[in-house]
């Protein structure tokens, strides 16, 4: 390959370098800030150690429109509970301008694990007061019951950690849904203030599903491919161009 085809395939390498550089570049670029949630609150309350992130969306009927509303929960909620051998719970308890709020999970332990039977929530307004302005519900009453839809447990003696968004439905008589962005929890401690070894949830946990990202390897994949195609061209050119032996 003569001088000049060399140069001219060093400077193909990095025009598709910069070009891969900028293809990285602009999805970067592209990518959405993430939503800020709660504030992660800690809570020793019994047997039951709780680390959580979490807010509670509920639909609230206006006139003829559906309003949603989230109520975040603070580090400033009151934490009560009560455990036994076999079943313990944690009750977190907190009011804004218009409601007095409560979310309550429900323990229960059997052989070598332990498991939440049941999550539930309640929001009553003040005095009978609606829980917004103008709108019909002046009380909230959602739950789940069912711990194969929860899938919050671990093996005795350990805790359940999750950094995983979890997002649970309750049933009631109107949508609510609880969104745990982090949490760590241990009932059935024996002692204050330390978790046990964690068992990490799973993808069987549900959470929002994220779209799989395909642009950049596409990109990259064309790109590359198209080098390729360009090199094998360069040599037969070249090979095409070279002189053959003159005879004497």
């Amino acid at each position: 390959m003569s001088g000049a085809q060399a140069k001219s395939l060093l400077r193909l390498s990095v025009f598709v370098f910069m070009g891969l550089k900028i293809v990285t570049a602009d999805k970067g670029h592209l990518s959405a800030a993430p939503t800020m949630g709660p504030g992660n609150c800690h809570f020793n309350v019994s047997c039951v150690l709780l680390d959580i992130s979490c807010s509670v969306s509920v639909d609230l009927h206006v006139g003829s429109t559906v309003q949603t509303v989230r109520y975040n929960l603070p580090q400033s909620a009151l934490p009560s509970g009560n455990c036994a051998s076999e079943v313990s719970y944690i009750t977190l308890e907190w009011n804004n301008t218009r409601a007095n709020l409560s979310l309550s999970l429900t323990f229960e332990k059997e052989k070598n694990e332990w498991e939440t039977s049941s999550l539930n929530f309640t929001a009553k307004g003040f005095n009978n007061q609606a829980l917004i302005t103008n709108s019909t519900e002046k009380e909230v009453i959602a739950s789940e019951t069912d711990s194969s839809k929860l899938k919050i447990g671990a093996n005795s003696n350990r805790s359940f950690k999750c950094d995983q968004e979890m997002v649970i439905p309750l049933q009631g008589k109107v949508k609510v849904v609880v969104s745990m962005r982090k949490i760590w929890l241990q009932p059935f401690t024996g002692k204050h203030g330390v978790f046990g070894g964690a068992d990490i949830c799973t993808s069987t946990i549900p959470v929002d599903a994220k779209p799989v990202d395909t642009i950049v390897p596409i990109a990259v994949g064309c790109v590359l491919a198209g080098l390729i195609i360009i090199l094998i061209i360069t040599y037969f050119v070249g090979r095409c161009k070279r002189p053959g032996y003159q005879k004497m």
